[in-house]
């Protein structure tokens, strides 16, 4: 890559990468005052050094595992998966929660503190489970998602299986059903339509075929 074409790669990527680096920096820093607050608040509701040291990476565990997959999900065109998406709202809750009462101590959050890190297992667990499933079916061709068990007709797909359909619809409005209102209608000339009738079975009350 010559200089001008590295000076017009970083002009138009230039945004990007400085809202991702701040980004980063910011998030770095908000890391280690979580750790430290998360920390505290095993540390005053029972646990011992090492694992209150310990607890916050399962906690802020959940974010990271959940970001990564988000990222993954958002390259390989899937939105809203529901593995990642869940977990990274528990692991926001977590996190949030725990800097908002490091300083307290009371009864419940000493068996909170001690269930975060279970619950950090399960949902790290499901998100690694579903990436490898989704990651298998992607492999294999697979649709990642079941097809829709329904009994409605499939939708027509050529002009002599959509004007019964059409001149039905229009016959229960009470509009005008003939041969040129159809062409008129499709866009079509009116011997197309006369064509493709050829064989269907009189549509009105009297057996006589609508006409114009």
């Amino acid at each position: 890559m010559n200089a001008r074409a590295a000076r017009g790669w970083l002009a138009e990527h230039l945004a990007t990468i400085l809202v991702v680096g701040i980004t980063a920096i910011v998030l770095g820093m908000i890391m280690v005052i979580s750790y430290a607050h998360e920390v505290e608040l095993a540390s005053r509701n029972g646990q011992v050094p090492w694992v209150a040291d310990l607890i916050p990476f399962a906690v802020d565990g959940m974010l990271v595992v959940a970001t990564i997959a988000l990222y993954w999900a958002g390259q390989h065109g899937m939105r809203y998966p529901v593995p990642p998406l869940a977990t990274a709202a528990v692991g926001m809750v977590a996190t949030v929660g725990a800097n908002f009462v490091s300083d307290d101590r009371a009864p419940w959050l000493g068996p909170a503190v001690a269930g975060s890190v279970g619950v950090a297992a399960v949902l790290v667990g499901w998100v690694a489970s579903w990436m490898v499933e989704t990651q298998r079916k992607l492999a294999a061709g697979e649709p990642l998602r079941p097809a829709a068990d329904c009994s409605c007709p499939p939708p027509p797909v050529s002009l002599a299986e959509a004007l019964p359909l059409a001149r039905a619809e229009l016959l229960r409005r009470g509009e005008p059903a003939g041969e040129q209102k159809l062409a008129d209608r499709f866009g079509v000339p009116r011997n197309q339509v006369r064509v493709a009738l050829a064989d269907l079975v009189p549509a009105t009350p009297n057996g006589q075929a609508p006409h114009d």
